[in-house]
C-alpha cells in the first residue's frame, strides 16, 4: 500500500472513483486544478497499483478545507479512509479543518463524528429538494 501525492497521470482513475463513489459533476479539469494548485493537498491511497482512495484538502492560511474524500466501496469499512484522515491530521499545520457532507450520508458523518468534528450549520436544500448539506469542523490546536 502507498500513499502519496496525486499526479496528473492519476486524473482518468480519480474521476472513474469520485463517479463510483461521489457521483459529483467534477471532472478531469477541476481535479487537474487543485492536484496542481499549491494551495491544496491531495494524496491518493493506491494498493498494487489500484488508486483505492483519495482525499483533497485546500489550505489557506491556518484552516483547511476537505474538497474531496473517497475511498472504493470495495476496500469502505477496513481502516482506508482513516489512515488517509491520520496523514492529512498529522502532516497539515492548520488551526480548523472544515468540510460539507449530505446529511443523508450516514457513513460519511458517522466517520467524521469519529474524528471529533462538530456540526456547525445545516444548509437547507443545498444538494437538491430535501438534500441537506451538513457543515462541520475540526479544532486541531
Amino acid at each position: 500500500m502507498t500513499l502519496r501525492k496525486a499526479r496528473p497521470s492519476d486524473l482518468e482513475a480519480i474521476v472513474l472513483l469520485d463517479h463510483k463513489v461521489l457521483k459529483t459533476n467534477w471532472h478531469e479539469r477541476l481535479y487537474l486544478e487543485e492536484i496542481t494548485n499549491k494551495n491544496t493537498h491531495f494524496w491518493i491511497l493506491e494498493l498494487e497499483g489500484l488508486i483505492v482512495g483519495f482525499l483533497a484538502i485546500k489550505v489557506i492560511a491556518d484552516e483547511g478545507e476537505i474538497l474531496q474524500f473517497a475511498v472504493d466501496p470495495v476496500y469502505q469499512g477496513q481502516g482506508f479512509g482513516s489512515l488517509l484522515i491520520d496523514y492529512a491530521l498529522e502532516n497539515l499545520n492548520i488551526m480548523d479543518l472544515f468540510l460539507e457532507v449530505a446529511d443523508s450520508n450516514e457513513i460519511a458523518r458517522k466517520f467524521y463524528k469519529k474524528y471529533d468534528f462538530q456540526l456547525m450549520r445545516i444548509r437547507k436544500n443545498y444538494y437538491g429538494p430535501d438534500q441537506n448539506g451538513i457543515e462541520m469542523r475540526k479544532r486541531l490546536k
